[in-house]
């Protein structure tokens, strides 16, 4: 085997110019291959950073009267974690802001983190670095106890790395927390975007939050996950809490109670809660495959060329006693080697689509990472597909060279008869090559094209002269009263200041991913047997909202300083809505229940423009 690989080196280096483009073929198709699994991986296919995550599964709810919330009330969660007979452990949790200072003197900083339930570390078999994790009598009563575990990033910023940050005294939102552990390095959270800084019980979140949803069963606001236990199925641990949902129904028939479980993987999940990122990651990859099928075919190409040439030199090795399992074995070798060159310039390559990738920022004061890395299952990726380009590029050459005429090749003659029959295989080569070279561009202009023309039309809102700034005043406790006090002197400030031509008030704005949504029922309207509730995005805005954001009223008006509390409920609505359940009346005047069937009616005032909400590409 080692005199095979000297002499496919030397081959090879006596040929510099085949290899060089044998390499540089592979090493694109390698290549992008690589970073687009390091893109995919980052955004869809990495397992949580828990101790066997094939394990873990999603509790997911759904109903048709809350479709648009799949979460899980305190209450439900506890009947759930305690009854069912199926999980080693069920953990809740939920992100939040919170405000956090080292000491009553310091001026509090924004600190993202989450509530999470006692055992959350237990079930998930995260092991701190230093201290301990919670205990499960620490997320019993309410406010009792002010405990809080940090992430090694928040650790190492704040603490630099040091032991005494256990038993340290750190104040969110204006209440005192005793450090007891920090998270290890490798721990990032329950989400791929999103990485918590500090991890509270969630017995602390009405303190904190100002708001007791501890025993509320018609507030969800919990995300669940739980560890199966070994050999039970999905399907028998759904069926498990679906039987529990079913005693829940009978015992507490005032709350809605229509709910389904379903208990789901980490990846079927994450493709249901982004479709537009899973089918961004199969086209990408489709593409990228086409590639390599490509460069693989190039190669191929080459070597069935490269086949006539060596003809003689098959024929004499055959002749002296060489067998042809020992020849195809040697090229193999070669193609082997051409492979692996390939695999190591297309990681170069990888590496620099990685960073690329890694190089668009996001605009968020949220600590979202986007973590495109070359890790192991990367460089495992690689291996695999360099590997298999050495199967598909050099089977055929292999077996075809190997089956020299040994006559014919030392008597150095060739008919035409036999050229032509050479040349076919590489006629079908060249030919595939060609027709998926024009789909790849195809495709390339069309992506590139809808892109601009989208980046052109604009997002239907004015983009310049426009300033947003964000306040959460849960941090200091405030009441509803001095909300809305708050509220109403910083906008009527805001109009006064020097400068200011317009301002507004907003829940969220556009392209933000600040939007809430709520189940729509038209007056009159019923659904169909199986039918899913409508939802739709919506923002709670102030009057003057579509003046500052440039949107236009096509249709009736836009709030005014009129609209209260105790008037009439309104809403504007946009072209859309309007077409989806009035597409051959007037939308004005005509109204909707919000959230629920039996909700208050709202009345529409105004249709807006259509404007742009997720993304710009929508």
């Amino acid at each position: 085997m080692l005199r095979d690989i000297k002499y496919a080196v030397r081959m090879l280096t006596k040929n510099p110019g085949f290899t060089t483009v044998a390499v540089c073929s592979l090493a694109i198709g390698i290549g992008a291959n690589s970073a687009i699994f390091s893109f995919a991986d980052a955004m869809l296919l990495r397992p949580l950073p828990v101790m066997k995550p094939s394990g873990v599964v999603t509790v997911n709810p759904g109903s048709a009267t809350f479709s648009g919330n799949n979460s899980v009330s305190y209450p439900d969660y506890i009947d759930f974690r305690d009854r069912n007979r199926t999980f080693d452990g069920l953990v809740a949790y939920q992100y939040g802001q919170f405000g956090y200072a080292p000491n009553p003197s310091v001026v509090p900083a924004m600190a993202f983190g989450a509530f999470v339930s006692g055992n959350f570390f237990r079930v998930l078999g995260v092991e701190p670095t230093v201290g301990r994790g919670f205990r499960p009598a620490e997320d019993q009563v309410a406010g009792r106890d002010p405990v809080a575990v940090l992430s090694h990033d928040f650790w190492l910023a704040h603490f630099n790395g040091s032991r005494s940050a256990i038993g340290a005294k750190v104040r969110l939102n204006g209440i005192e927390f005793t450090v007891i552990g920090v998270a290890p390095a490798t721990f990032t959270g329950m989400d791929q975007f999103v990485k918590p800084r500090l991890f509270l019980p969630i017995a602390m979140a009405p303190a904190v939050n100002g708001a007791d949803n501890l025993n509320k069963r018609d507030v969800r606001w919990l995300n669940v996950k739980g560890r199966l236990k070994s050999g039970v199925t999905n399907a028998e641990a759904q069926a498990d809490l679906n039987a529990i949902a079913k005693v829940l129904q009978k015992t507490y028939p005032k709350e809605p109670r229509d709910q389904v479980i379903r208990v789901e993987t980490e990846l079927a999940l994450r493709i249901e809660q982004s479709p537009p990122d899973a089918a961004i990651i199969e086209m990408l990859s489709l593409l990228a495959i086409c590639v390599l099928v490509v460069a693989c075919a190039n190669v191929a190409g080459l070597l069935l060329s490269r086949a006539t040439v060596r003809g003689r030199e098959i024929a004499v090795r055959l002749a002296i006693g060489a067998a042809r399992w020992q020849l195809i074995r040697q090229l193999f070798l070669e193609n082997l080697l051409l492979a692996i060159a390939g695999g190591v310039f297309g990681m170069l390559i990888a590496i620099a689509g990685i960073q690329l990738f890694a190089s668009i920022p996001i605009p968020t004061d949220i600590p979202i990472s986007f973590d495109i890395t070359l890790n192991q299952r990367v460089l495992v990726f690689a291996l695999v597909v360099s590997v298999a380009s050495t199967l598909l590029f050099g089977l055929a050459p292999a077996v075809r060279s190997s089956r020299s005429d040994v006559v014919s090749a030392l008597k150095a003659r060739d008919t035409d008869g036999a050229r032509k029959r050479s040349l076919w295989g590489r006629n079908v080569l060249v030919s595939t090559q060609l027709a998926i070279s024009v789909v790849l561009l195809m495709v390339a202009a069309v992506i590139f094209r809808g892109f601009q023309n989208q980046l052109l039309q604009g997002p239907g809102f004015r983009t310049d002269r426009l300033f947003l700034m964000s306040f959460d005043s849960e941090m200091l406790h405030y009441s509803t009263a001095q909300n809305e006090l708050f509220y109403k002197q910083m906008l009527d400030r805001t109009r006064s200041a020097a400068g200011v031509r317009s301002a507004a008030l907003s829940s969220g704005i556009p392209l933000s991913f600040s939007n809430g949504s709520q189940n729509i029922f038209p007056e009159g309207g019923t659904l169909k047997r199986g039918e899913e509730v409508p939802t739709t995005f919506d923002s709670v805005i102030s009057d003057g909202y579509f003046n500052v954001m440039g949107i236009s009223i096509l249709q009736g008006r836009a709030f005014l300083p009129s609209d209260k509390a105790n008037t009439t409920r309104v809403a504007v609505i946009n072209e859309h809505f309007a077409n989806r359940f009035w597409p051959h009346e007037g939308a004005i005047g005509k109204r909707f229940h919000m959230g629920d069937a039996n909700a208050p009616l709202v009345q529409v005032v105004g249709v807006a423009r259509q404007a742009k909400y997720i993304w710009i590409a929508e």
